[in-house]
């Protein structure tokens, strides 16, 4: 477990890396056999390269970039290019495919973002993009108590038994969800992670969506239970609760 901290050094999360991992490298396995083997691929937001290196290992030609702030930065696996955010550094018609797992949700521009895509994209060129879905938001904001109580420190039978003051005043302090993405509020952030807004996003600024599908795994920002829930049983759950993440295939228009 790895502490996360938000720009102004207030504790926000624990990072299992290596739960992280495993459930990316899922994500990549449903979505690998949509990408035309051997082709020149860009990885968005790749962070510590871990999917960037499944890539590469399955034969692709593989650039990856990512934000120096990055919290995975320090991580990589893979050799990772620091960029600014805005503009990718890379010449016109440069890539066969254009590869992103949960970054456009923490994308501002996106009007920006889709037309440095479109620019260092082939002609025919796909774009794959991997995002967190309102089933995502829905269940991380209704566990975001059993979150905070472990964050910091207070998830126990124990604790909620001898300190029960410290507990609420803790709950009390952190009472909302944090917002995820870059749109709207804890409330409106259910439909910017909709399919409903992506594919109008998506077809807004060019792109005709090819396929648009559950990935069929269920977790949660808070990464409860982590390696305890074997990928089995969240496959089983993600049919009941919902999937936390959906897979969009698109294509210039033309």
């Amino acid at each position: 477990m790895f502490p996360v901290f938000n720009q102004n050094q207030t504790f926000v999360v624990m990072i299992d890396f290596s739960f992280l991992r495993q459930i990316r490298h899922f994500e990549l396995n449903r979505a690998i056999d949509h990408l035309p083997k051997g082709a020149n691929l860009l990885e968005l937001g790749a962070g510590a390269g871990w999917q960037a290196k499944q890539l590469s290992d399955q034969g692709f030609s593989v650039s990856a970039i990512d934000i120096p702030s990055t919290e995975y930065f320090v991580h990589q696996e893979f050799p990772v290019l620091p960029y600014d955010g805005q503009h990718i550094p890379f010449p016109d018609a440069h890539f066969d495919v254009v590869f992103s797992s949960n970054v456009m949700e923490h994308v501002a521009d996106l009007s920006g973002m889709h037309a440095e895509i479109q620019r260092v994209l082939k002609p025919g060129g796909l774009v794959l993009h991997i995002l967190p879905t309102t089933s995502w938001r829905f269940w991380t904001s209704m566990v975001h108590p059993l979150g905070v109580l472990r964050n910091n420190h207070l998830y126990s039978r124990s604790t909620l038994i001898r300190r029960p003051g410290l507990v609420l005043r803790t709950l009390f302090r952190h009472f909302w969800p944090e917002l995820h993405g870059e749109r709207g509020n804890i409330i409106t952030e259910l439909y910017f992670f909709s399919s409903a807004f992506w594919h109008k996003n998506f077809a807004r600024h060019g792109f005709v969506v090819k396929e648009s599908r559950p990935v069929g795994l269920f977790y949660t920002g808070y990464m409860l239970r982590a390696s305890s829930w074997s990928i089995s049983f969240r496959q089983a759950l993600a049919k009941k609760l919902g999937s936390s993440c959906r897979l969009y295939l698109l294509k210039k228009q033309t």
